[in-house]
């Protein structure tokens, strides 16, 4: 959480604050603003905060001048930086205070051994620290039967028009917005849309993808069609060994692919089928425990560790043979769909189609029948 002025204004430190106006976000960020407000006050004196009611409004009075400082999670600066020309180049940060999210989620041990269970995994897009609350880019659901020894990976695009859980009636957004709001929103508002529950979930991000698959010794991959990507790679047809660097700008890559947004979600199910390949192979299951104390470090979840442990002595003792399939929910362009979070911007919408809502909700639930 950031104080941020106008970089030609006179205001250069937090002490240069009391006498002004300062623009708040309280209706959309309450916990983190007044958590960073009751640190600046047992620093300093009161100041005169102003709430805008969200960092959109709060940043155009910073811009326009009616305010003078904006409180500002830097989680949506480059929402920002979209929405207002030049946002970051015309200001500066006085001071920075960090607070406590509720990121990670209690761990759930409610599953029972052989139940079916789903995963929320999510691809923030950032590099650094895992905690870094950010949009979420990529958004699957994986579907576990052990019983059966059934997966089913489900893409649901990031541009996906849903309601954000927990934020109002009116809070329609794409889904990658619900990411800024931590993990806990995200699984809500898919649990909401699509009427499953999901009992765990696993965050990711560039820097921690890469240090996984490389922890795995790499991942191979079935790649449909040859394409270049961005970091000089090319990826030819067929199946292709691929270490976390060149697994991110596969999964990464939209501009050089057919269908866009689309393919690369389909790239990312590959990854991902890759990687639980990997995770099932009997040499990383014989090395689990080494493996996964590093592994952990470069994951956020609440899968556990029991619940690891219990899956992976049961693969060992049945050596069963496990199926993976894949879908991705469908729908079609809708811009100029209101944003709750950019009201004022013209964003790219996907409107999914009712049908295809119905039939990822009936195969979730078909994959995870034990009956």
């Amino acid at each position: 959480m950031s104080f941020v002025a106008l970089k030609d204004s006179n205001i250069n430190s937090i002490n240069d604050i009391k006498e002004t106006q300062v623009a708040i976000a309280r209706k959309m960020d309450e916990k983190n603003i007044d958590q960073t407000l009751e640190k600046y006050k047992k620093e300093n004196e009161e100041i005169n905060a102003k709430d805008f009611g969200d960092y959109l409004k709060a940043g155009e009075a910073l811009i326009n001048q009616n305010a003078q400082v904006m409180l500002l999670n830097e989680s949506f600066r480059q929402m920002l930086d979209e929405s207002i020309e030049g946002f970051s180049d015309k200001t500066k940060v006085l001071k920075s205070y960090s607070v406590k999210g509720n990121e990670k989620l209690k761990e759930n041990n409610k599953v029972e051994k052989d139940q079916s269970f789903n995963v929320y995994i999510s691809g923030i897009d950032t590099y650094g620290a895992l905690s870094n609350v950010s949009r979420s880019d990529v958004n699957l659901i994986v579907s576990v039967n052990p019983k059966k020894g059934k997966i089913l990976i489900t893409t649901i695009p990031r541009d996906t028009y849903v309601n954000l859980a927990g934020l109002g009636k009116n809070a329609n957004d794409k889904l990658t917005h619900a990411g800024l709001f931590g993990v806990d929103t995200s699984i809500k508002t898919l649990e909401n849309f699509l009427d499953v529950d999901i009992d765990y979930y696993a965050k990711v991000n560039f820097t921690t993808l890469t240090k996984l698959i490389d922890l795995l010794g790499g991942v191979e991959v079935e790649n449909p069609v040859a394409f270049n990507s961005v970091g000089g790679y090319y990826f030819p047809q067929g199946n292709v060994q691929m270490n976390g660097e060149m697994a991110l700008a596969y999964s990464r890559e939209r501009y050089n692919l057919a269908e866009g947004d689309f393919d690369r979600g389909k790239n990312q199910v590959r990854v991902m089928t890759g990687i639980i390949k990997k995770l099932l192979s009997t040499e990383t299951l014989m090395n689990f425990n080494s493996i996964a104390d590093v592994a952990l470090e470069s994951v956020n979840t609440n899968l556990p560790y029991d619940k690891m442990i219990e899956m992976v002595n049961g693969q060992l003792e049945e050596n069963k043979k496990w199926h993976i399939k894949s879908q991705a929910l469908k729908g079609y362009g809708a811009p100029g769909l209101p944003s709750y979070l950019m009201p004022s911007s013209q964003l790219y919408m996907m409107q999914a189609d009712d049908e295809s809502i119905e039939d990822v909700y009936k195969n979730i639930l078909n994959n995870n029948r034990n009956k």
